[in-house]
């Protein structure tokens, strides 16, 4: 018994400093490993259209070019139309700023009287938790004090650090460029010489077990692709739905916010959150009428219930839901290794490793951790029953 306490000690030990030293490498390599995930994920999405055109005859060079032609230019289309109605906003900005307004003064009026704070009062609290506030001032016995005075603003030294600023924007510009020209070659590689990498893969396998390998693996990269295709067209008709639901209630900048909250769908319960935030403010700056607010709930609520109980399920598929737990846990982890885009591509990598998992009998309990059967009451609810009798289950 006490044996098998060490060896359960050991083997927990282990796990724990493995993953620490995983965690930390994955971290020290985010400069070359994020272009490199995120360029498998963009060829496998590409995979289809890769095929479709080697059977019209199309070589396997003109194919992975042409995808990878059709990728650069739909990247293009969704940022300029996001860079129009980010225009639209500035244009609009004096207008949002002046019917905000009022909006503010009532919190700050709530504050105080919840707080019994004044707004310098309440700027001295938070100056006392920070050696400079949010203001670039400091407070002192209520008083604004600027920390840098007329003479320094006029120095040489602000000019030099201008310059500076400048030329820092202009390197994280050209890097930027560099990141991005580079995600595509790796894509262009991994389209050209898939077959290549499917038999590298092949060859750590026995020749008695390589057609079994063989056929997990093309089974895995299929139900990957559907997953990520899935996923994008999902996001799609999510932009739709948030777009023309915040027109029909009179939203401003429906069109940037409907994309902005489909776009953060890929970070799940965090995303939509956020999303919803947006929209309310929005309808803050649009008037700030209850049917406004009414509205924005209305449509997140009908795209929460299309989402879950139409769109995932016919679209993305629901042998490849992450359940709950997994997800906040793999959300946490990919944002504290990688930031923003470890919380977007995390759950389509995790999504994958379970499709293997699960197609591998070693690490199916691996994969049914991960996934979302079994959870929940073995009764199902109203929507459920709707959709198993739409599916014929």
């Amino acid at each position: 018994m006490r044996q098998n306490s060490y060896q359960i000690l050991i083997v927990f030990t282990l796990l724990t400093v493995g993953l620490y030293f995983l965690v930390m490498s994955l971290m020290g390599a985010s400069g070359f490993l994020k272009p490199f995930v995120l360029a498998l994920l963009i060829a496998m999405v590409l995979i289809p259209l890769s095929r479709k055109l080697e059977t019209w005859g199309v070589n396997r060079l003109l194919s992975s070019m042409s995808a990878v032609f059709v990728s650069l230019l739909v990247i293009p289309l969704v940022l300029g139309l996001l860079a129009v109605q980010i225009d639209k906003v500035v244009e609009d900005w004096p207008e949002i700023k002046k019917n905000l307004k009022p909006q503010v003064e009532r919190v700050s009026d709530f504050v105080e009287r919840s707080t019994g704070l004044s707004d310098k009062e309440l700027l001295s609290f938070l100056d006392s938790m920070s050696p400079v506030s949010a203001k670039g001032f400091r407070v002192v016995d209520g008083e604004k004090n600027k920390e840098v005075d007329k003479k320094e603003n006029s120095s040489p030294k602000v000019s030099s650090q201008a310059f500076g600023t400048a030329g820092s924007a202009l390197l994280n510009m050209f890097s930027f460029m560099g990141s991005f020209l580079l995600v595509f070659i790796y894509v262009f590689f991994a389209l050209f010489y898939r077959r290549k990498i499917k038999l590298s893969i092949l060859r750590f396998f026995d020749k008695e077990k390589r057609t079994e390998a063989e056929k997990v693996l093309s089974q895995s990269v299929s139900l990957s692709v559907q997953y990520l295709n899935g996923r994008l067209i999902l996001v799609f008709f999510l932009a739709i739905i948030y777009a023309v639901g915040l027109s029909v209630f009179g939203i401003r900048n429906a069109i940037l916010i409907g994309i902005f909250s489909a776009i953060l769908t890929f970070i799940p319960y965090i995303g939509n959150i956020i999303g919803f935030v947006l929209a309310m403010i929005m309808a803050t700056v649009s008037g700030g009428e209850l049917w406004m607010y009414l509205g924005v709930i209305i449509t997140f609520s009908i795209s929460q219930f299309a989402e879950s109980y139409i769109l995932q399920p016919f679209v993305v598929g629901d042998k490849v839901d992450l359940n709950p737990l997994i997800t906040i846990i793999v959300v946490v982890v990919g944002g504290a290794v990688w930031g923003i885009m470890g919380m977007i591509i995390s759950i389509p990598i995790f999504g994958i490793l379970k499709i293997v998992f699960d197609h591998i009998p070693a690490t199916e309990p691996m994969g049914y951790a991960l996934g979302n059967e079994d959870v929940g009451s073995d009764d199902p609810g109203v929507f459920e029953k709707l959709v198993n009798r739409i599916k014929g289950k």
